[in-house]
């Protein structure tokens, strides 16, 4: 069976003790986790051979005389190694060559105008100016330093982009050539609404990166909004990639603008996440303080964006009488600002008996503020839905994607199941499909290759969608469409549905095998009786028990291709509702389990809390279990929301936030995967995967 090549082999074939097979070449090429471990692997072994001609360590960042901020790095640098490659060994050895490097992993000091990962390093000749070009200077790492050329690509942010936001596109920012010292040059041409850019270099193939250990290279951009907008928005991009230097760079805003009230809002939505349960009363006291200064130092007529944060941070805080007084202002002085319109859209809600006088006081809304915030168009959008009244769901649904493009595909398919919207639907899940290979929709450390297959089950959906849609039209289209999404990603639906049309053609032996290979998944709760249903009482339950094995095996060699196996910190301790602490690796007893966070605050948490049962419930033949992990604090809310729902689960506690951190877990619900010595084999997958990537953990560690 074909599994991942072993850090060690890793290791071993980048410092020339050992080479990779022609097999392991190969998985690695496929393989997106193997492939960044070896880039990786590349990078720390190109910087530690030149350890002994470096410089002393105060290599990176001289400075840049025009934006003269404060480093981040006061506490002393931190390391973020990519995440395919975050084992503790790794770990000990990325710190070990930073310290004899000097240099940082993570943190360009904000003077910078040079970003470097030890072996390599990209520099900006002059100031980086918005709407002008820069010259730069590319020192290569050893996997790119044979090429003739390189291609800089680049995620620029404009002042005012959100966080977590998909759609920025990522485009090429210019090619740099080799001279005769090694050393790449060219330009870059910088966007006029830039405020922040963040870079990766890789070969014209695409095929090999240098993301400086996967903390990409960063510059902040002069602009006219200032230096402010810069800094926020490295903080936004940062929650991507590091919440622990995201809230660094936050206090350092804090620094530089004390008397500004969204800098001291967004730090305390920050520090809340990664801050113990124990300590969350102390910090919302510390943080009450500063808001009763910034509250006597701001003026009767501050703005809305100062209005908004200082009722948002009072809100955030607990103090109920500073969140009343903010809110009043700014309802009444700017009815227009985003926050404003999210709590006007709320008060519409409360006042409307029901879903026609909600979408009646929501499009009054909307003709007085437009799309200033995405809950009033997202409140609308669903009110429709609920209504199926396929006109109203049409235009707010457009609405609706004016502040968020990224929910265009679950637009078009609920466009699939209203009447009259079909063609529609079709039509933009196909131009849909197009946009999904786009270039500029692929991560900065991600190869083209490494894009395509982590796009492969979300095409695959579509593809799905849209073949049921084509059945009773076009056939042959339909067909084409189903074919392609078994190919991308041999999902347990697209193969039921392939079993279901080969019954009706009377390809008995062709469905057995379709249908084996959608049983294979443990999710799809197809049994034998289910197949004695499907393919006829005549059915040998012995072929078919081969058929399922055999299915069952392919299944298992496919998923464990993307497994990571990072060993987590064997100290890692969680709560039960007494406060008795547990080590997680005696929470896990031995066997293979779903690691499930919820919130009892949270809507779509509470409501798949009966899935999670019903999976726990599932998983005690083979010895699995689930465990149910909260970061709130300890409080009797959780055990309430499970009793009212007549649920026998217990839930733990993560005060320290340990756990929540290690997983980078800050939503809810998510799903981890564990074996039961406390290795992480997949981590965020949905509830529906849960089960079946359980099942193949189950087995592989049965199989050693």
């Amino acid at each position: 069976m074909e599994r991942h090549v072993t850090r060690r082999t890793l290791r071993r074939s980048t410092t020339g003790a050992g080479d990779l097979s022609i097999a392991q070449v190969e998985h690695a090429t496929h393989c997106i986790s193997c492939a960044r471990q070896l880039a990786w692997y590349e990078q720390l072994r190109a910087a530690t051979s030149a350890l002994p001609a470096l410089a002393p360590p105060n290599v990176v960042g001289v400075g840049n005389s025009t934006l003269a901020f404060p480093a981040v790095g006061d506490e002393g640098d931190r390391e973020m190694p990519d995440r395919a490659s975050r084992g503790m060994s790794v770990r000990t050895i990325v710190r070990a060559a930073a310290v004899l490097i000097g240099v940082s992993a993570v943190l360009v000091p904000f003077a910078s105008n040079r970003a470097s990962a030890g072996s390599s390093e990209l520099r900006f000749v002059g100031p980086v100016v918005a709407g002008a070009g820069v010259s730069v200077v590319y020192a290569p790492t050893m996997a790119l330093a044979d090429e003739d050329s390189v291609v800089v690509r680049a995620r620029f942010r404009a002042a005012g982009d959100r966080r977590y936001d998909s759609t920025l596109p990522v485009a090429q920012a210019g090619i740099l050539r080799r001279d005769e010292d090694g050393r790449f040059l060219g330009g870059l041409a910088i966007p006029e609404s830039a405020v922040y850019g963040l870079f990766a270099v890789e070969s014209v193939d695409a095929q090999r990166i240098d993301t400086n250990f996967g903390a990409l290279f960063e510059v902040l951009v002069e602009n006219p909004h200032g230096a402010r907008h810069s800094l926020q928005q490295k903080v936004n991009d940062l929650l991507d990639r590091s919440w622990e230097v995201a809230v660094e760079t936050q206090r350092a805003i804090t620094r530089r603008f004390p008397e500004d009230p969204r800098a001291w809002q967004d730090l305390f939505a920050l520090e809340q996440e990664v801050v113990s349960a124990l300590q969350l009363d102390s910090l919302k006291a510390t943080h009450r303080v500063r808001l009763h200064s910034l509250d006597e130092a701001v003026g009767p007529a501050p703005g809305g964006d100062a209005a908004g944060a200082m009722f948002w941070y009072a809100r955030l805080t607990g103090d109920e009488a500073l969140e009343q007084k903010w809110l009043d202002l700014l309802v009444d002085q700017y009815p227009g600002h985003p926050r404003a319109v999210e709590q006007r859209t709320i008060q519409v809600g409360v006042a409307a008996d029901n879903d026609r006088d909600l979408l009646t006081g929501l499009e009054e809304l909307w003709a007085d503020v437009g799309p200033a915030h995405n809950y009033l168009g997202q409140s609308a959008v669903f009110a429709a839905l609920r209504l199926e009244d396929p006109d109203l769901f049409r235009v707010w649904s457009d609405r609706y994607l004016i502040t968020r493009p990224e929910a265009s595909l679950w637009v078009a398919r609920q466009f699939l199941g209203l009447a009259g919207l079909e063609d529609q639907g079709l039509r933009r899940l196909e131009t849909g499909l197009i946009a999904m290979s786009d270039d500029e929709r692929r991560p900065l450390d991600l190869t083209r290759r490494a894009f395509e297959a982590s796009r492969a089950p979300v095409k695959a959906a579509v593809h799905l969608a849209i073949s049921k849609a084509l059945r009773r039209t076009d056939e042959s289209g339909s067909s084409t469409h189903l074919a392609r999404a078994i190919d991308l990603d041999q999902s347990s639906s697209a193969y039921r549905e392939l079993a279901d049309r080969q019954i009706e053609r009377g390809s008995i032996d062709l469905a057995l095998a379709s249908l084996s290979e959608a049983a294979a998944d443990p999710a799809s709760q197809i049994t034998v009786d289910t197949a004695v249903a499907v393919l006829g009482p005549s059915l040998d339950r012995a072929i078919w028990q081969g058929a399922l094995e055999e299915a069952g095996q392919r299944r298992r060699d496919r998923i464990e291709q993307t497994a990571l196996r990072t060993p987590l910190p064997l100290d890692l301790r969680l709560s039960d509702d007494l406060g008795r602490r547990h080590e997680l690796v005696d929470l896990l007893g031995g066997g293979v389990s779903v690691l499930a966070y919820w919130s009892p605050f949270c809507g779509p948490a509470l409501e798949a809390l009966p899935q999670i049962e019903a999976l726990a419930k599932r998983l005690v033949p083979s010895g699995g279990r689930v465990i149910l992990v909260t970061s709130e604090p300890r409080s009797p809310a959780a055990g309430t929301a499970l009793r009212e729902r007549g649920l026998d689960l217990e839930t733990y506690y993560d005060e320290s936030r340990e756990l929540t951190k290690t997983l980078e877990q800050f939503g809810t619900p998510a799903f981890h995967v564990l074996d039961g010595d406390g290795n992480l084999w997949f981590r965020d997958v949905s509830l529906d995967e849960a089960e079946g990537k359980a099942a193949v953990v189950t087995a592989s560690v049965d199989g050693w």
